[in-house]
């Protein structure tokens, strides 16, 4: 992990107050016995993915010419990589993490895109000497990913 900048010290003490920045992708995780009800992840400093893709299968034949011809038959989520100043509001990311349970989540992006997933958690902690406690959670998609 890299130190911070002044500009996002100052970017993530708004954040922390306001509980958001605005124009800002957010990540919210269901209620571990219902999961219906979502909370948003507090001390979201990064987030990378998830990166959407489908894995091909060769449809080439005897008509195409010389060309492979691709088809999709199952979508995969990848993961989602979030860098996060770790908090007492994360304990349910550790909980998940220790029983490896498919959890619900929404990712929330500007402009009012939401997508919802289940994933299965990984956390990382980084406790460096001087500074605040950090944690990296991998949350990796599993099953059907809806865009609401």
């Amino acid at each position: 992990m890299f130190p911070l900048s002044s500009a996002e010290q100052s970017m993530m003490l708004a954040a922390m107050l306001s509980g958001f920045l605005p124009n800002a992708a957010t990540i919210s995780m269901a209620d571990r016995s219902t999961h219906t009800v979502f909370t948003p992840i507090p001390g979201l400093r990064a987030m990378r993915g998830p990166a959407i893709a489908g894995q091909y299968q060769d449809a080439s034949a005897q008509n195409s010419l010389g060309w492979l011809e691709l088809i999709s038959v199952l979508k995969t989520g990848g993961a989602l990589f979030l860098n996060l100043f770790y908090q007492a509001g994360h304990a349910n990311l550790m909980a998940a993490s220790l029983a490896q349970s498919v959890e619900t989540f929404q990712l929330i992006l500007p402009g009012s895109l939401t997508l919802q997933f289940t994933a299965l958690v990984a956390l990382t902690m980084d406790a460096p000497i001087i500074g605040p406690l950090r944690a990296q959670a991998t949350l990796t998609l599993t099953g059907q990913a809806l865009v609401f």
